[in-house]
């Protein structure tokens, strides 16, 4: 699930302008998968309000998560062992770790409920290929 769920946030954020952006703002590149799925245009700015939030609760846990690490590494790398302090690093730790699923998943139930289950299927195909390294490039537009 979370490879689908990084494909589906690849393919909508860059297929999506930001919800005040004119359509044409959007590179001609990277709009190619919402036009395949067929995105209304107030899906498109749904959607684009969905990964706004989204990023900006990833944006802070992920900085949680790095600091709580690099802190647990300089405790675990001093000469003298401080237990507490290691514990509630890797507690914060831990906690930004699991933040982090919890704001995918959201994420997921909320582009669900925005696409329909044409759309949505449409969008798993996309990413499921053989290879699973991602979607193949946009067709060339005439």
């Amino acid at each position: 699930m979370n490879r689908l769920f990084v494909a589906v946030l690849a393919v909508l954020a860059l297929s999506l302008p930001p919800a005040q952006a004119e359509p044409r703002d959007m590179p001609e590149q990277m709009d190619g998968i919402a036009d395949q799925l067929g995105l209304s245009g107030d899906q498109r700015r749904v959607v684009a309000d969905l990964l706004y939030q989204y990023s900006m609760k990833r944006i802070d846990l992920q900085a949680a998560r790095d600091r709580s690490g690099l802190e647990l590494k300089r405790l675990l790398s001093a000469q003298t062992l401080d237990e507490k302090a290691v514990r509630a690093a890797l507690d914060t730790l831990t906690r930004a770790e699991t933040g982090l699923r919890q704001i995918r998943v959201e994420l997921m139930i909320s582009l669900r409920k925005v696409l329909s289950y044409e759309q949505w299927t449409e969008l798993e195909s996309l990413y499921l290929r053989e290879d699973r390294r991602g979607p193949p490039p946009p067709e060339p537009r005439p």
